[in-house]
């Protein structure tokens, strides 16, 4: 369950853009879509050229870290 700070930066929305994931991460927008192109942040593709990101991968992103995100798919690359 999110805690409270979660909930109030988030709010009541489903999914984010690029941009605002990127902003509540501290990271640049082209950081974070290298890291969506490499697949370790999982998307929604909303028409043929955008992408949103789901409030549940935010939160994980947010409590984790990218750089964890990141690690475990390496992980799981190297077991495959």
């Amino acid at each position: 369950m999110e805690n409270c700070i979660l909930a109030e930066i988030l709010g009541n929305r489903l999914t984010y853009r690029v941009t605002e994931v990127a902003e509540f991460l501290g990271v640049s927008e082209n950081t974070l879509r290298r890291a969506i192109a490499a697949g370790h942040v999982k998307t929604i593709r909303v028409g043929a050229k955008r992408v949103a990101v789901p409030r549940v991968e935010v939160v994980r992103l947010l409590t984790e870290g990218i750089e964890a995100s990141q690690k475990e798919q390496r992980q799981h690359q190297m077991q495959v």
